[in-house]
């Protein structure tokens, strides 16, 4: 009886285990793919997002997420079109409610021309969430590209009117199909349909930021500014306008500009974690290293598993010369994501910093293999210190 006990006892205590690993792959692949989104598609890498989309997976192969998102890169190759599909169809496999998974693949298969099929996945995705504008702007342009029936003609309408009517991004298209088809019911006889809806103020500061969005994708980032500047004019209490305004200005070394642009983002939207983050970037370029620990500190309070912030922090750290400090906050950031390389390029300088010892520079040394292994040529020119950390282990 106790034996029975005692092995129902290890088997809850493994299946406790498993769960924990489950979640914290999961909180590593999650971390992942937001790396993706804020530091390679946003700028038109999309073979670095779907590189790190590859790393998601590998750490968990049942995140439907991963998949949805590789999909949505892939998209943005015209010759990966078929692939990407494959990716929201194992999304979908994984989990069946995922609405993004049916949107998005219904956006590639009008790209490929299967425009019924496209239809039928919108419909899911409408099933699934009524509110989802894209969706209706997806199987509108369909419905349009079928053609040949008046029906479809006035279903196509009707999907832009319910777009416009929820606040959809795709404005300017969404327009132009939709009064070219009301010309042809016009002409036609059928004048049951007005023209172009007048669209709110707040309704086109979002049209600014899909243009905005669609400028940096092209890299033409001053456009970019001019056309978040257009969104804040306004809408002046749209946070994102001032936040990626910011995140541009800071790309192109306007980083007075930056800053003040991430302030006001923050006064907005005080909860929002990359907005110290990112601002907390800026201050390292300008040199600001203990403004910049504040506010990783802060984005930290309202994530302690932010680990972009850890390995960020610790940097500031080591320019002010805080190397035990820094250790800590790398530990932290590879515990929290084992594959960060720069927690462990930083680590291993602080060690080879704090030296001393042989334990301190094989450490530094083992840290900046790891580094090289995960980061490539990336970290070539760190190579001279771990050279030195070699030569300084040598003379002990």
């Amino acid at each position: 009886m106790m034996k029975r006990q005692l092995f129902i006892l290890l088997m809850l205590l493994l299946a406790i285990s498993q769960t924990h690993c489950a979640h914290m792959h999961q909180a590593e692949a999650a971390s992942l793919l937001d790396s993706a989104l804020i530091w390679k598609a946003r700028f038109g890498d999309y073979q670095g997002a779907i590189a790190l989309c590859d790393q998601a997976i590998d750490l968990d192969s049942k995140f439907a997420r991963a998949y949805c998102d590789r999909g949505r890169y892939k998209a943005s190759i015209s010759s990966h079109y078929d692939d990407a599909i494959n990716d929201f169809d194992q999304a979908i496999a994984l989990n069946p409610k995922d609405t993004n998974a049916f949107a998005l693949r219904g956006e590639v298969k009008v790209l490929l021309g299967r425009y019924a099929d496209a239809i039928v996945d919108c419909n899911k995705a409408i099933v699934l969430d009524a509110k989802y504008t894209n969706a209706y702007n997806t199987r509108g342009y369909a419905y349009y590209k079928l053609g040949g029936t008046k029906v479809n003609y006035q279903k196509s309408i009707l999907d832009y009117d319910k777009s416009i009517q929820l606040g959809g991004t795709n404005y300017e298209p969404s327009f132009e199909y939709r009064d070219s088809i009301v010309a042809a019911l016009h002409t036609a006889g059928d004048k049951s349909y007005a023209k172009t809806l007048q669209i709110p103020d707040l309704q086109t500061a979002t049209l600014w930021l899909k243009k905005a969005f669609e400028k940096i994708k092209n890299k033409d980032y001053e456009g970019a500014i001019h056309d978040f500047t257009e969104a804040i004019s306004l809408d002046p209490k749209l946070a994102s306008a001032y936040h990626n305004r910011g995140f541009v200005e800071g790309h192109l070394g306007q980083y007075a500009n930056a800053i003040a642009d991430f302030k006001q983002a923050i006064a907005l939207d005080p909860n929002n974690k990359a907005g110290y983050y990112n601002r907390g970037i800026i201050e390292d370029k300008l040199g600001h290293y203990a403004d910049e620990i504040a506010d990783y500190n802060q984005a930290i309070a309202l994530d302690p598993k932010f680990a972009d912030a850890y390995s960020w922090r610790s940097i500031a750290k080591v320019d002010l010369g805080h190397y035990a400090d820094a250790i800590a906050d790398c530990d932290q950031a590879i515990a929290l994501e084992p594959k960060e390389f720069s927690a462990y390029n930083c680590r291993g300088y602080a060690y080879f910093k704090v030296g001393n010892s042989k334990a301190n520079y094989q450490k530094a040394i083992a840290d900046y293999d790891m580094a090289v292994q995960l980061g490539g040529n990336i970290y070539k020119p760190h190579f001279k210190y771990r050279h030195e950390a070699v030569a300084a282990k040598d003379k002990l």
